[in-house]
């Protein structure tokens, strides 16, 4: 840990010298001392060894002061990571990520890839093995590194967001990373990777039911839609039977969860799953689409 100018302190987060590249995150005086009165107040005993200093008058700035303060502040952030306390991973990269969503949302992609990258590199090293925080802003840095065309450093990280997919095929985000793998392996070796294509095209394969609105059926659309390999459900115009998420679909799923307690995002996952896997609509629209 080092000082710089107006008291803010880098910190190098790493697990041994020369294993691969740290995290850098910096934060000043006022931040270590909130972090250690919150954990202070919550678990006194984790820094009951901690003697914090004092801000002073005069003085704040010299070398001696700075040197002094990042000792206790290395010495503290040692302890919480040794006794496993969550606040110590909020510390280091919640505001980086609240802010890199912020920026996404702006379009600023590359800045966005910038941050999350650091984000990341700080995730590996201080929460659990395959953490799905960890897994989602994967995903999001593989995202925004495709949207500045930087593929072969999109292909990089996202080799390694491969390693989370198995333990998180119902996310919100697996479908899209998989999807966007599947370019990146064309872009940069011209090749497909079979784990992708068997889990896009046998696990998650969609049929999609087109309509006939001008936007939908435009070129850039279309371009799109194919590029997602979807199957299409050809139709007769304005079928009303052929409308199942207006008239059937989600009433449906209203009446199947209702009365139903679920205590957190996994179980609802697994009840519409469940849901879906019940339905035979693809039968359905086959029949309407026969009918002369």
């Amino acid at each position: 840990m080092s000082g710089g100018c107006g008291q803010s302190y880098a910190i190098l987060v790493k697990r041994l010298a020369g294993d691969g590249e740290p995290g850098v995150v910096e934060r000043r005086y006022t931040d270590f001392l909130q972090l250690y009165q919150t954990v202070r107040r919550r678990f006194p005993t984790a820094v009951a060894q901690i003697s914090f200093p004092r801000k002073a008058l005069l003085g704040n700035f010299s070398l001696e002061v700075i040197q002094s303060r990042s000792t206790v502040f290395q010495n503290l952030l040692a302890g919480l990571h040794a006794s496993h306390q969550p606040e110590l991973a909020e510390f280091l990269f919640r505001r980086e990520l609240t802010e890199s969503h912020t920026i996404l949302k702006e379009a600023r992609f590359e800045e966005a890839a910038a941050m999350l990258k650091n984000v990341y590199l700080i995730q590996e090293k201080v929460l659990e093995e395959l953490s799905y925080d960890t897994y989602y802003t994967l995903c999001l840095l593989v995202a925004s590194l495709n949207a500045v065309d930087d593929a072969p450093q999109a292909q990089r990280f996202a080799e390694i967001a491969l390693h989370y997919v198995d333990r998180y095929q119902t996310s919100e985000m697996t479908l899209p990373l998989l999807t966007l793998c599947t370019r990146l392996w064309w872009c940069v070796a011209g090749y497909r990777n079979s784990r992708k294509e068997i889990w896009l095209e046998e696990e998650k394969k969609l049929i999609f039911h087109q309509d006939n609105m001008p936007a939908h059926k435009c070129v850039l659309a279309m371009v799109e839609l194919r590029n997602l390999r979807n199957d299409f459900l050809g139709h007769p115009l304005y079928s009303l039977d052929l409308a199942p998420s207006d008239f059937h679909l989600f009433p449906q799923l209203n009446k199947f969860v209702s009365g139903k307690r679920f205590v957190s995002n996994e179980e609802v996952d697994r009840a519409v799953d469940e849901y879906f896997n019940s339905l035979i609509l693809e039968k359905r629209w086959t029949k309407c689409v026969e009918v002369k």
